[in-house]
């Protein structure tokens, strides 16, 4: 294996992380949304912000400029839905 190869894999499981913390999000997001317990809809919407902040910092990382584009249009469309929801911390 070269360091290439390591490095392009690195690229690969970056990719997918940041594709996964979005998903994850998305669902802290949705949970919040339905929970009738108000401390847990602010734990899950906490979590939601985390996990999209982890998002924004690592996306730079991303060699691909078009992998980069979709993961920051994917975050994007997250930012607007909790924003219009009224979710975002």
């Amino acid at each position: 294996m070269t360091i290439d190869d390591i490095l392009e894999q690195s690229q690969r499981n970056l990719i997918q992380f940041l594709d996964a913390e979005l998903d994850l999000a998305r669902t802290f997001h949705d949970l919040a949304l339905t929970t009738k317990n108000r401390e847990h809809s602010v734990i899950l919407t906490d979590k939601a912000q985390e996990a999209f902040e982890t998002v924004r910092h690592f996306e730079s990382r991303i060699a691909d400029q078009d992998a980069r584009a979709r993961i920051h249009t994917k975050a994007d469309d997250l930012q607007r839905q909790m924003k219009r929801e009224g979710l975002e911390t």
